[in-house]
């Protein structure tokens, strides 16, 4: 599929207290599992909110939004910070690139 033609969505994640502690024995699964789904061209970016570490943004893309939700149920659903009660909350939206380099090829 065309990159023009993507579909971009946002995941955000509320992470439990003390997450700069807490994540220690899971952020190297975490990390491997963000990597495998940019390797396959669904995650975009992704990063945690500083200084205090209190959650984080994820940039999901596909062909359809069927597609986008699907990513984003099986990220959430294999991350080791979600399954261990790191992620308090987390929500996702569609995201309508207006400006910038709308492909999100970064």
């Amino acid at each position: 599929y065309e990159s023009k033609n993507l579909v971009t969505y946002l995941l955000e994640y509320k992470y439990t207290d003390n997450m700069g502690e807490k994540r220690v024995p899971f952020r190297a699964d975490h990390i491997k599992l963000a990597e495998k789904f940019v390797a396959s061209n669904e995650l975009v970016a992704a990063g945690a909110f500083v200084p205090n570490l209190d959650g984080a943004l994820f940039i999901f893309k596909g062909a359809t939004a069927e597609d986008v939700i699907a990513s984003i149920n099986r990220f959430v659903q294999e991350d080791p910070y979600c399954r261990e009660g790191l992620t308090v909350t987390y929500s996702w939206k569609e995201w309508s690139v207006a400006i910038g380099r709308g492909t999100l090829d970064i």
